[in-house]
């Protein structure tokens, strides 16, 4: 006999083909959402996501610069395309500088997105919550997309927090990921940790990069 802790289960599993980690690049399709998005069963038309990076770092700088030239489809084209971002520190904020620029001799538009994975490990409890624009969005079990310039997940017990501040109002799509375990109960959802992707829509002219400059303060 197979138990399970929650009816309906199985109806919850999804399987990702990439390790969810931080500042991860995609480049959505035009159909995507946050049901397919968290679903794993949408549009990726870059090759960005499980690809490497060249990278070189500065000491001193305590900076990191990655570099991937890599590709995005646009219709029927598969468009050579850079993506360069530097990762450094200033004081007690992490700062990210992203660089878009489209190799191509056409003028493209893109749907950028940039996820990050934050484990809070208390999806239930009302001090730890998702935040927009300094609005409590409710317990990490929720799921929901926003606009906003600062966005992300608040740790009041522990008074830490992972907020990504933009240079501009972007979307962000929020959802808890969860993974089926066993135990003498049976079968049963764990949180893993929350889902945080902001994206925006870029225009790319030949040969200009595009800047996007974030910063995440991880101290509230």
């Amino acid at each position: 006999m197979v138990l399970t802790r929650e009816k309906g289960l199985e109806n919850l599993v999804a399987y990702d083909w990439y390790e969810r980690y931080a500042l991860i690049d995609h480049f959505f399709g035009d159909w995507n959402s946050l049901e397919s998005f968290s679903n794993c069963k949408y549009p990726e038309q870059g090759d960005f996501v499980n690809q490497p990076y060249l990278y070189s770092y500065d000491q001193e700088k305590l900076s990191i610069k990655l570099r991937r030239d890599g590709h995005v489809w646009i219709g029927s084209d598969w468009v050579p395309v850079s993506v360069d971002k530097e990762v450094y520190l200033e004081e007690e904020d992490i700062k990210v500088v992203y660089s878009i620029t489209n190799l191509w001799d056409k003028t493209i538009e893109v749907w950028f997105g940039v996820e990050n994975n934050v484990n809070l490990l208390a999806p239930d409890s009302p001090d730890r919550y998702y935040m927009v624009d300094g609005k409590n969005l409710g317990a990490l079990r929720n799921s929901g997309e926003v606009r906003g310039k600062s966005f992300g997940v608040v740790d009041d017990y522990r008074k830490v927090c992972f907020v990504i501040e933009a240079d501009r109002e972007i979307s962000h799509w929020y959802f808890p990921i969860y993974t089926v375990s066993y135990s003498e109960a049976g079968f049963e959802k764990v949180y893993q940790g929350s889902c945080l992707t902001s994206h925006l829509k870029l225009k790319l002219m030949p040969g200009e990069p595009v800047e996007i400059f974030l910063k995440i303060k991880t101290n509230i």
